[in-house]
């Protein structure tokens, strides 16, 4: 550490000394170089300085830790402690033994969350109630809804105000049932 103080304030002088040629209008191209050159070897001084720096502040906080890890390390463990089961009881016996415990909860848990062995009905037959091909309308035959047929109902009693705005406005309705209707009988089919 000593060396490199002597070195830097050595250097520091020399660049000093150079600058003052250089602003009395003295200076040549070999005292810009050795200028240059200079400032290259303060830099890279001062780079290894700050690495050392760092570095022995990282040695000192993994070994002494702050305040902060202490504190929370304490909690952790502290936690740990707190939440170990220290036995359980099996067939009506207390057992504290911690391998005979972590077997336990590793069986209890391995039967509670393993994948069901369902077996799911599977029909091969077919729906007795389909359309025959006959009573499948072509799309030729559907025309869509016209305003006309959509008819206004009264509201139930159960109808809540902020939904018989639909049912009595056919301006509104039309328009949302025309696309539905639109869709093909034949794509509905299996």
């Amino acid at each position: 550490m000593e060396v490199r103080n002597k070195l830097k304030k050595d250097i520091s002088s020399k660049l000093c000394e150079i600058d003052k040629c250089i602003d009395n209008g003295q200076g040549s191209t070999s005292d810009v170089e050795n200028r240059v050159q200079l400032t290259k070897l303060l830099l890279d001084i001062n780079r290894k300085e700050s690495l050392d720096l760092a570095q022995k502040a990282k040695v000192k906080w993994a070994i002494e830790g702050d305040e902060n890890s202490k504190y929370f390390h304490g909690i952790i463990n502290k936690k740990r402690r707190h939440l170990t089961v220290r036995g359980i009881l099996i067939d009506e016996e207390w057992v504290d033994s911690p391998d005979r415990v972590k077997q336990e909860f590793y069986n209890y848990f391995a039967t509670r969350f393993q994948v069901p062995d369902w077996s799911r009905p599977f029909t091969i037959e077919e729906f007795p109630r389909r359309l025959t091909p006959d009573q499948i309308p072509s799309n030729a035959e559907i025309e869509p809804f016209k305003e006309g047929e959509v008819v206004p109902t009264p509201p139930p009693a159960a109808l809540t105000p902020s939904l018989s705005p639909f049912i009595c406005h056919r301006k509104k309705v039309v328009p949302i049932i025309q696309p539905i209707h639109r869709i093909p009988f034949g794509s509905i089919q299996a």
